[in-house]
């Protein structure tokens, strides 16, 4: 087996004020693999190449207030090839081509009243062109000092993850996948020991929903 891959980088951040923030990020990643058998013939060949431009913004008006949004747009063109080879023959299993997009947006606020408390409720939704799909996912994450060195935190989240580009590949004719779904609640404390140390646990109760697997796996 062998693979190449390309990844290029560029971000820009402005900071105008102590208060205020923008920041724009453009990355590209191309790659190309070839997993070959002993006589040098192409068993599995692909490439992939992932465009991405994200950027966010973040505006504290005053010390007990931050806010954070942001978007994000991605481009995937990949293509995937899979034989299989007999002694005088050679079976194609796989021959595709993958051209997908998506968008996002996201929103944070973070409440901070006092140095003991922080509020923080946020949501992102986001836009497949893989499984023609939009999905909210909220969150909320809250800490709160007991008193000097210990503090209790809760948070509490859904999420959402598409197919990847792959698993799109062996679905039967008429069927639609859908987004993975996480449900999350969790709790735990935090205790400082001197400057250095801390000792921390959590509890969590997680369900998952729409998990993806083959047939009779």
């Amino acid at each position: 087996g062998e693979s190449q891959t390309y990844i290029g980088n560029l971000q820009w951040r402005f900071t105008p004020s102590t208060r205020f923030s923008l920041s724009q990020q453009l990355y590209a990643v191309t790659a190309e693999y070839h997993n070959r058998v002993t006589d040098g013939r192409s068993r599995e060949e692909g490439t992939d190449r992932d465009v991405t431009w994200r950027g966010s913004a973040e505006w504290q008006p005053s010390a007990a207030h931050h806010v954070e949004v942001g978007a994000q747009a991605q481009s995937l063109d990949a293509t995937r090839i899979e034989r299989g080879f007999a002694a005088t023959s050679t079976t194609e299993f796989i021959n595709a081509d993958i051209n997908t997009w998506s968008t996002a947006g996201w929103a944070q606020y973070r409440w901070t009243p006092t140095a003991r408390l922080s509020i923080a409720p946020g949501i992102r939704a986001e836009r497949w062109d893989l499984v023609d799909a939009t999905k909210a996912s909220p969150w909320l994450l809250t800490e709160y000092q007991l008193r000097p060195g210990l503090r209790a935190r809760f948070g509490a989240g859904v999420q959402h993850q598409v197919p990847s580009a792959e698993q799109t590949l062996f679905v039967f004719g008429g069927t639609q996948l859908v987004a993975e779904r996480a449900r999350t609640i969790e709790g735990g404390l935090e205790q400082r020991l001197g400057q250095a140390w801390r000792l921390a646990g959590s509890i969590y109760h997680r369900r998952d929903s729409d998990r993806l697997r083959y047939v009779d796996s």
